[in-house]
């Protein structure tokens, strides 16, 4: 097709072609069906349709049926109120009988200029030409004479096929996939409702001729193709045969547009000079994939009452119409699962037939075409599918093509799904980050990663933040980088990866947000007296300057340190820790102080004690058994079991009043010894003492001892008529053995005031 002719179509006419008879008509007016078949008569099947009406333009009347066809054309005007008809060819007809086809295609034609109606109802009513190429305004087709009469050409009977006359192969063009693009989206809008109103998807071929196609006319094409196809129309290409097999075996949109093709030099028919009935040339052998083909490079004349018109002739594959175009409006389901297995895939719309096939185009462009034992025709309006995608997850395309391949619906998206896989976090890096508003690059390491995930941080006070998908980036199936903001937020902070549909996750991976050091002040340590035992007691301690990561160090009794295991401790606040403290039995006074982070830092320590349980304390003994009356400490020792830390004594003396011991005085030696310095202050007599747990809600029994006092000269009473005197001692106190007799010092005996005898021999003078 050169470019001074017009082109071919994706809808057909009515047009059939065969051997004609001829008959007259007087008159044509508002009667004319009645006399038209008074004249031709009604042969079973016929059908009368009239294109236009009474009292305005009349372009054509037909009778159509399974035998006959007539036209009549002519057209009426209103002059000064007055019908005048005028007629194109006066009062005769030609009924065609269809005796001859072009054994399923249809004759066209195409001419760079519009020739008028005049013309145009004459070819449709004295030759077989159904269709008309309609030239739009194009880079290299910059007339516009065609625009805006498809309309008047619809009600002519004639269907026409949008022509895109695109960059060609010189210099001045530019040939790129972006001005394919662009030059797509102008004719879809020349298309469109804003231009001359085609249905979505009708077919637009992009003319290409202008010898061998280089590659960057092939990659503008394909551009032209995928782009159209975008906007809603079926995509075609007008091109020399020879051109097809780079287009269709490297460019996948190109592959999927429907071929028109140019055979310049292989026509085996030329149709002889006053030809009104053409017909077909016989190239559907030589280019079995097109659907529309040319005669011949060069223009066919045809003479009418308007003039001669030299014409491309063209045919096009069986009749489709330009009101049956496929329109697919839902795929449902929408989204299939990647996998190898098949399932049901319904496609709905309108204008379905059987025997349309589809075009698929995976998510890598590449394009597929249906396989006819898995497709079925339901109705005009559904069309199921056996779909197997073979694991190919991403966005598809489907679109519907017509049985013969002449025009297509619009694609429609649809997606298949990765199968939903358990993600495995294994590391963070870095493991630490500095407290502040900035973003940080946080790298994620693990399996199982897909494009979708989703993070789930938890901050150091434990709430959970959701990741934003902006800030997120899936490198790979084991990778996906993070850009962490903490808000100045230190601490200990964790994050997992999410499945695309949330329903999957990983194991939280732990990382630190590190603030600047401080040194920590304890103030206060609650309780501060915990029992001595292997249980877990919550410790809070008290003061300023706690940060997250603070650790505790513990001095027991005996002066050991013990570092706070990190599981037990909880940083509550910059003024509280709490912590889960176990004394392992160790009874006594301990102490705690907190460490800074970095463990460089720390507080003062805080005391707190550990109480043993509180036991009976028994008392076996106390030793010596017996002081002397004074006023010195003697140190008395209290022998037993059960005692402890923290226990007191209670004296009971002679008067038989209660004495509490001297915490100062007492020395907790082991659980069966007390020592203790005893005063009686002078207070000679039987006393008894005791031991008191620590808490005094129990006792030992009392053990008694004795004070004694010392010895005092009553009198003497020597006999009469002797030599000797009698020397009589009485002792005040009591509670002593008596002594052997003799002349030596003795301790007064037990059992009250006794008097000793002691012989003293007196010398006389």
């Amino acid at each position: 097709m050169s470019h001074n002719h017009a082109n071919t179509i994706s809808a057909g006419g009515t047009g059939r072609v065969g051997s004609s008879t001829t008959g007259t008509i007087e008159t044509i007016d508002d009667a004319d069906e009645r006399r038209v078949k008074q004249r031709v008569g009604t042969p079973n099947g016929f059908r009368l349709q009239r294109n236009g009406g009474g009292g305005g333009a009349l372009s054509a009347l037909s009778i159509e049926g399974s035998t006959y066809k007539l036209f009549i054309s002519a057209k009426r005007t209103q002059v000064n109120g007055s019908d005048t008809t005028q007629y194109f060819n006066s009062k005769s007809f030609m009924a065609a009988k269809n005796t001859s086809s072009l054994g399923g295609t249809q004759a066209g034609f195409d001419i760079y200029g519009f020739p008028g109606m005049n013309v145009m109802n004459w070819l449709k009513g004295h030759t077989n030409l159904s269709w008309v190429g309609y030239y739009l305004h194009a880079p290299d087709h910059t007339g516009t004479s065609w625009l805006g009469t498809r309309s008047e050409l619809a009600a002519g009977g004639w269907t026409v096929a949008p022509i895109y006359v695109g960059q060609q192969d010189t210099a001045v063009w530019t040939r790129t996939a972006a001005q394919g693009a662009k030059d797509a989206d102008q004719a879809a809008t020349e298309m469109g409702a804003s231009g001359d109103g085609f249905a979505p998807g009708a077919v637009c071929y992009l003319d290409i001729e202008n010898g061998r196609v280089s590659s960057s006319e092939l990659t503008y094409a394909d551009a032209w193709c995928a782009e159209l196809t975008k906007d809603g129309y079926t995509a075609g290409i007008y091109a020399p045969g020879s051109d097809f097999p780079e287009l269709t075996s490297q460019f996948s949109h190109a592959k999927a547009a429907l071929e028109w093709v140019a055979d310049y030099q292989n026509s085996s028919y030329w149709p002889a000079a006053g030809t009104t009935t053409f017909a077909d040339p016989g190239l559907t052998s030589v280019h079995p994939n097109a659907v529309a083909w040319q005669y011949d490079d060069k223009p066919f004349y045809i003479n009418t009452p308007y003039g001669k018109i030299g014409v491309d002739l063209d045919v096009i594959a069986t009749s489709p119409s330009s009101s049956s175009h496929p329109s697919l409006s839902t795929v449902s389901p929408g989204s299939y699962p990647a996998d190898t297995i098949t399932h049901t895939m319904k496609l709905l719309g309108t204008s379905f037939q059987n025997g349309d096939t589809l075009t698929f185009i995976d998510p890598q462009g590449h394009v597929y075409n249906s396989s006819s034992a898995k497709l079925t025709f339901v109705s005009s309006t559904e069309i199921d599918y056996q779909f197997n995608d073979s694991t190919d997850a991403g966005t598809w395309q489907v679109r519907v093509n017509s049985s013969n391949g002449s025009s297509s619906s619009g694609y429609k998206t649809f997606s298949v799904s990765s199968p939903v896989l358990t993600p495995s976090l294994t590391s963070v890096s870095p493991t630490s980050y500095p407290s502040d508003s900035n973003n940080h690059l946080m790298k994620l390491f693990g399996s199982n990663f897909q494009s979708g995930d989703t993070l789930t941080f938890t901050d150091p006070q434990g709430d959970s933040i959701n990741g934003s998908a902006a800030k997120l980036t899936f490198v790979s199936s084991t990778e996906i980088d993070y850009q962490f903001n903490d808000g100045k937020d230190a601490g200990n902070w964790s994050v997992r990866v999410n499945s695309p549909d949330g329903s999957l996750h990983s194991g939280y991976s732990t990382f630190s947000v590190a603030g600047p050091v401080l040194t920590p002040l304890l103030s206060s340590v609650s309780p501060n007296v915990y029992p001595a035992d292997s249980n877990n007691h919550t410790m809070q301690l008290f003061g300023s300057n706690f940060q997250s990561g603070d650790s505790l160090t513990f001095s027991d009794p005996q002066g050991d340190s013990i570092s706070a295991n990190p599981a037990k401790l909880t940083f509550v606040s910059s003024t509280e820790i709490d912590y889960q403290f176990n004394d392992g039995k160790d009874a006594g006074n301990w102490s705690v102080r907190v460490n800074s982070p970095d463990g460089s830092l720390h507080s003062g320590y805080s005391s707190f004690s550990v109480a043993s349980a509180v036991l009976t304390p028994l008392l076996s003994s106390v030793s010596p058994s017996a002081y002397p009356a004074d006023s010195n400490n003697h140190t008395m020792q209290l022998f037993g079991s059960n005692f402890q830390s923290g226990d007191t004594l209670t004296f009971s003396d002679p008067e038989g009043g209660s004495i509490n011991s001297n915490p100062a005085k007492l020395t907790f030696v082991s659980s069966t010894e007390i020592d203790y310095q005893f005063n009686d202050g002078q207070d000679a007599g039987n006393w008894s003492v005791r031991i008191n747990s620590p808490d005094g809600s129990l006792h030992s029994s009392y053990n008694s001892f004795s004070v004694a006092a010392a010895a005092s000269v009553r009198g003497l009473t020597p006999p009469a008529g002797t030599s000797h005197l009698n020397l009589f001692l009485q002792y005040i106190s009591t509670g002593f053995a008596a002594p052997a007799a003799g002349p030596h010092s003795v301790l007064p005996p037990q059992g009250g005031p006794q008097y000793l005898e002691i012989g003293l021999a007196l010398s006389h003078y």
